[in-house]
């Protein structure tokens, strides 16, 4: 997470990147491990780091409910309700809520 805070912009981009490639690769197998992670982030000192937290958690709850594998083309979406429910299930209850 201390590249998306660096001073140069393409620095934090190409951590940014490599973040959500992480989310993409391992977001479902590894929840465990990368929630904990991006949670802390939202508390940390630097905005950059709070933002960019805020940005790859939301990408990692898409990935972990299966809304990112809808496809834009058919004018598919999933409810939020639906995953909502998902996420709870997945997270558990309390976990949902703290997360949410």
């Amino acid at each position: 997470l201390q590249g998306l805070a660096d001073e140069i912009e393409r620095v934090r981009e190409a951590s940014m990147r490599a973040g959500q490639s992480i989310i993409s690769q391992y977001g479902a197998t590894n929840l465990d491990t990368l929630l904990p992670l991006l949670e802390n982030g939202l508390f940390n000192s630097n905005w950059r780091i709070r933002l960019s937290s805020v940005t790859l958690l939301g990408d990692l709850l898409m990935k972990v409910s299966g809304a990112d594998d809808i496809d834009e083309d058919d004018n598919q979406q999933q409810d939020s309700s639906e995953s909502a429910k998902i996420l709870a299930s997945i997270l558990g209850e309390e976990k949902h809520m703290n997360v949410i």
